[in-house]
């Protein structure tokens, strides 16, 4: 057998937080996250989700974070991309409002992206991106 090969894949990235009580409050109440699942008494690690979890066609839209407690300071390294097929200007407003903290702000970039970039509380970067209307058609 040899590649390539079609594989149904999701990816679903662990991170390691310091406080994994308080990750949670903020992933949900700051980021609006949901909680799938927690593990652990004392809480160890949990899986959080954003987006649509299954569409009229059966297929979701969504992006899955595992979430490990570490219960000290996190080493953060690289940073996670979400790809978002509409709504990127409310969902910047929202983390506006609710106090997010902001490394870049919402932009139109030459790449046919709007994009913004948040800083979540462990250190943790996350890059917003949606495709700008009609860019491939004009470049």
């Amino acid at each position: 057998m040899e590649f390539p090969i079609s594989i149904p894949i999701d990816l679903e990235p662990v991170l390691e937080v310091e406080d994994l009580g308080q990750t949670l409050k903020y992933y949900t109440e700051k980021l609006g996250f949901v909680v799938d699942w927690i593990y652990g008494d004392p809480l160890d690690h949990a899986s959080v989700s954003i987006g649509e979890q299954q569409g009229q066609n059966g297929h979701g839209s969504h992006g899955h974070i595992q979430l490990s407690h570490a219960g000290k300071p996190v080493n953060t390294a690289g940073w996670l991309y979400f790809h978002l097929r509409e709504n990127i200007e409310q969902l910047y407003q929202i983390y506006k409002e609710k106090g997010v903290e902001f490394v870049s702000e919402l932009a139109e970039m030459p790449w046919g992206m709007k994009e913004f970039t948040i800083k979540e509380l462990n250190g943790h970067v996350f890059r917003f991106g949606q495709p700008l209307p009609h860019f491939n058609e004009e470049h």
